[in-house]
């Protein structure tokens, strides 16, 4: 089985936007972890200290559902060194919310 990539778990939050991940989660910051949600915090922090829990140096994704321009975070280095923080263009949603 092919491991899991950044690009893959910023798939996976797409898929989720047009499944209404937005709708249901706006605001908060999510883990994608191996292409689904795997929790969902009111701030950053608590998503970073859940994602170091619970998968350590695997590639994870955290990001604040909706945010004109998230942060993508992958990994235990990435969350100690703001500096390997990576932006993706167009891998976030589509801001589908109804108006």
């Amino acid at each position: 089985m092919k491991a899991r990539t950044l690009k893959d778990e910023i798939s996976a939050y797409n898929k989720l936007c047009e499944e209404g991940l937005e709708l249901d989660h706006f605001g908060k910051w999510v883990i994608i972890y191996e292409g689904e949600l795997n929790g969902v915090f009111d701030t950053e922090d608590e998503a970073i200290l859940e994602a170091v829990k619970k998968f350590r140096d695997r590639v994870f994704l955290i990001l604040q559902v909706g945010a004109p321009e998230s942060l993508y975070r992958s990994g235990l280095p990435t969350v100690l060194s703001a500096a390997s923080t990576i932006n993706f263009e167009k891998a976030q949603c589509q801001q589908n919310l109804p108006t």
